[in-house]
């Protein structure tokens, strides 16, 4: 978000707003005055004038489009100064002749002056995005969040360690919904901070101090260097990960400048809304002021910079001395109340309310100073399609209110006629109060309201606890990595658990691979990194069940919605382990799906599934996992548990306050790749004991058989009359007839892979053969391709091939 240039008072400290006439690097005749170095009792500032102009060169390298360049100096500029002329007027006239302590900023999108002759930060007077600055990296956006291809054309420390990365585009974007566009790319990849994202954006200028509250107001502005690349769109997209065309991407900004043009600024279209309803407040009036270009600069303080509404009767008609503050519903102290500021003195008798009347009378709407509504329900949003509310203020996942209940426990309001009512009917009825369709869940944002597909708002019900980005205090990791350790003794198992839960921590909504954990005795710890796990994402995320009860379908399936599952205590039971094997295939599918949850007094809602699943087992044969499974990774606990003192310590530990903090920052910065995690995991030891246990003799044959000639073409029949070979070695001539459920499961599976196929056709040799007539080509080359195929197939020897891969495979019998 931009910073503020009017304070409380009204003292001035916005002094100029500068426009650039001249294009960048432009000379302009001497001036009499360059000598003139006006005195500061601060410490003095040496502005170098030279080097702004290089930069403002390479911004603009590809000129302005018509508009001209939004120049700025504040907080500190010395009186006399108007801010009238060219910026090389003010860099010559101001800075080459000023040592005091001041701010720069310029605008990365050349504007159009207005009508009134002046340059104002606004999206009716952008020209073209010259510039996208990822903002606070170093504090707020960390540097690892920045791809190493991702080179900066220029790097401005503002303050200590916080950096605005400067990404010049080869050739200027001329559509603001395009610019719009790939600024939400940069955010949602987490690598620029989301306040004031926005192609007219005041950012720095290479030149004096911070100028900012605190020790950081005196720090000298550096610029580190502006000899990195132009970037491409598409270059920018690949980068970042974004995984999209830029023609798709023009594409749907034009559809969306359509339907803004179509549908005004409304609370349904999140992406119309000029402030994102996050609070559950949409103030009608801030709304009415973006869409018709009042607002001059958006902020994170109290106040919007605003054109004053009656700054034709200023008697100063410079842009400074037209500005005035507006603090919208949900800002401020007083969150249910408006209040407006001239900050001129002339303009304290225009009031708040007198505003409001204005802003009616202009075309916008009426508006109160303060909303009939008290703190208990002003963060609440109402669910048009259940009749119920949520409260966005809730901690924890959100839950769908009854608006009865909510009458019942909230304090009746005095009305203006002296009447006493419940506030949420009252509340529901005004502009502010923002309206969804339905809930969702999404664990892939923080957001608490979002959009589906159309474009229509829903509440998020996902929560997770809110963490600051902090220095990591590695001191207050090591007891959590040293558990882990503990718990997973083998190096390799370790660091693919440490890598896989990283993912889950970057993205709670990455599901991958189910984790099988194999004791030999109770008492290791699981139970407790399950509880480290809960106290980390929450209790609400984190749900315990039992193997018989996600076997069964029931009426309500609510734990699809959590982060994990854990299952305890499973054990393999032959009766029924293919039965649990196919099932648990579709539950632990490492890829996210869409899922109706139906909750107990709950309305129905989709969740994009986040469960990963943890399965504890002190038996060996826990479950029966094929070998060429792509669901589960097998890890082995140790053998014999610590002493209770341990334990002891670790739940200490577990129940401190501020470990969560850094080993949540610690797996943020972590290296992890959830491509590589989705893919086939590798096969552990303890995967190796598990299948042996759970694997009869006859499904070790015909798993052997699959590998060794893995076709529906010849393998089912010829499997069968194999298996009566191995009954001296231990199949039971009983376990013919289980064989064939086997033999259905894998040839469906090699029918899904395109394995039954030959020259892209699928083998039906009793249908394709029986044919007698005349066929086209390709099916001649079917059969002739089938014919050779079959021939090359030699019975005498399979038994042998496969007797080979059973001792590669590890079965001895």
């Amino acid at each position: 978000m931009g910073n503020r240039t009017t304070t409380k008072s009204g003292t001035k400290d916005i002094k100029a707003i500068w426009q650039v006439k001249l294009a960048p690097g432009e000379a302009r005749p001497p001036s009499e005055s360059d000598d003139n170095v006006i005195p500061t009792t601060l410490s003095p500032v040496k502005y170098n004038v030279e080097k702004i102009r290089q930069f403002l060169g390479v911004v603009f390298h590809a000129g302005t489009n018509g508009g001209e360049i939004f120049c700025q100096v504040s907080k500190g500029a010395p009186v006399g100064f108007k801010g009238t002329g060219t910026p090389h007027d003010v860099i010559t006239d101001l800075l080459a002749r000023s040592e005091a302590e001041m701010r720069g900023y310029f605008l990365t999108s050349p504007v159009g002056r207005q009508e009134d002759g002046q340059l104002r930060a606004m999206k009716s007077a952008f020209k073209q995005w010259s510039v996208l600055v990822l903002d606070d990296v170093g504090t707020k956006i960390p540097w690892d969040n920045i791809p190493e291809e991702l080179t900066e054309t220029y790097d401005i420390e503002s303050s200590e360690n916080n950096h605005q990365l400067g990404i010049v585009w080869e050739e200027p974007i001329t559509c603001y919904e395009e610019a719009q566009m790939l600024i939400d790319f940069a955010v949602d990849a987490g690598i620029t901070d989301g306040g004031g994202a926005m192609p007219c954006k005041k950012v720095r200028l290479p030149c004096g101090v911070n100028g900012k509250k605190g020790d950081a107001g005196r720090f000298r502005v550096k610029l580190e260097h502006m000899n990195g690349p132009r970037w491409t769109p598409q270059r920018f997209l690949d980068v970042i990960g974004a995984d999209v065309d830029w023609e798709v991407v023009r594409k749907t900004a034009a559809d969306r400048a359509r339907k803004a043009l179509r549908l005004g600024a409304t609370a349904w279209a999140k992406e119309l809304c000029y402030v994102d309803p996050q609070t559950g407040i949409v103030d009608p009036v801030l709304e009415w002021l973006y869409a018709n270009n009042f607002v001059i600069t958006d902020t994170n303080d109290r106040y919007y910079d605003i054109l004053c509404p009656w700054h034709e009767h200023h008697t100063e008609k410079t842009l400074p001395t037209q500005v005035a503050g507006y603090s919208p519903l949900g800002h401020g102290d007083n969150p249910y109340k408006r209040h407006f500021n001239c900050f001129h003195a002339h303009g304290n008798t225009d009031k708040t309310p007198e505003f409001l009347l204005k802003v009616k009378d202009m075309g916008g709407p009426l508006c109160p100073v303060m909303e009939i509504a008290p703190r208990q329900v002003i963060n609440y949003v109402y669910d048009i399609s259940s009749d119920r509310v949520f409260d966005l203020k809730q901690k924890g996942p959100l839950m769908a209110i009854k608006t009865e209940a909510v009458n019942k426990t909230t304090k009746t309001v005095l009305m203006p006629n002296g009447s006493w009512v419940n506030p949420l009917p009252v509340w529901l009825k005004q502009d502010a109060c923002v309206k969804v369709a339905g809930s969702v869940l999404d664990a892939s944002t923080t957001h608490r309201i979002v959009t589906d597909n159309h474009g229509v708002l829903k509440a998020n019900r996902f929560f997770r606890p809110e963490y600051k980005d902090t220095k990591v205090d590695m001191p207050k990791v090591q007891p959590f990595l040293d558990f882990i350790a503990f718990l997973i003794p083998d190096e390799a198992e370790r660091a693919y658990f440490l890598e896989w839960f990283a993912c889950k921590v970057q993205n709670p909504a990455f599901r991958g691979v189910a984790m099988v954990m194999i004791a030999s005795s109770e008492g290791t710890g699981r139970g407790m990194l399950m509880e480290m796990i809960g106290k980390l994402f929450g209790e609400w995320n984190v749900q315990g069940l039992t193997m018989e009860y996600i076997m069964k379908q029931r009426e309500f399936n609510d734990w699809n919605a959590k982060v994990f599952i854990h299952v305890d205590e499973v054990v393999h039971d032959p009766r029924t382990k293919r039965d649990h094997y196919n099932h648990l295939k579709t539950l632990v599918d490492p890829k996210s799906k869409l899922v109706a949850i139906n909750s107990k007094n709950q309305p129905e809602y989709l969740a994009m599934c986040p469960t990963s699943f943890l399965f504890f087992s002190n038996n060996e044969a826990a479950l029966q996992i094929d070998e060429e499974s792509r669901r589960f990774y097998v890890v082995r606990n140790p053998d014999v548990p610590e002493e209770g003192a341990y334990y002891a310590k670790m739940a200490a530990y577990r129940d401190s306050n501020d470990w969560p903090q850094h080993v949540w920052n610690y797996f943020l910065a972590t290296e992890a790749d959830p491509d590589k995690m989705m893919e086939k995991p590798p096969i552990t030891e303890a995967f190796m004991d598990m299948r042996d246990a759970t694997t009869s003799n006859m499904e070790a044959v015909v798993s052997a058989a699959f590998k060794r000639w893995p076709t529906a073409i010849v393998a089912p029949a010829l499997i069968k009359e194999l298996l009566c070979d191995y009954e001296e070695r231990g199949v039971s001539p009983q376990a013919r007839g289980a064989a064939q459920m086997i033999i259905s499961d894998r040839t469906v599976s090699l029918r899904s892979t395109g394995n039954d196929k030959v020259c892209g056709m699928r083998v039906s040799l009793k249908k394709k053969f029986a044919r007698g007539k005349t066929e086209p080509e390709t099916m001649v080359r079917w059969r002739e391709e089938t014919k050779k195929f079959i021939a090359s197939f030699h019975a005498g020897d399979f038994k042998t091939a496969v007797d080979e891969q059973l001792i590669e495979d590890g079965f001895d019998f």
